[in-house]
């Protein structure tokens, strides 16, 4: 949240806020710490969300 916080008050490009390696140890711990974790998708299919954006 850090690295994001610096990049929407545009005090850090992405590229230097995501790439350090605080950022880098906090993406790669976050799924090791939860190995059963299996994204979902909780949206429209591809093809009702063209069909709803396109109305």
């Amino acid at each position: 949240m850090r690295a994001r916080a610096q990049v929407r008050h545009l005090l850090r490009t992405a590229h230097e806020a995501y790439g350090t390696d605080e950022a880098d140890r906090h993406v790669t711990a976050r799924p090791a710490a939860r190995p059963d974790f299996s994204p979902g998708h909780d949206g429209p299919a591809r093809d009702q969300w063209n069909a709803l954006v396109q109305a």
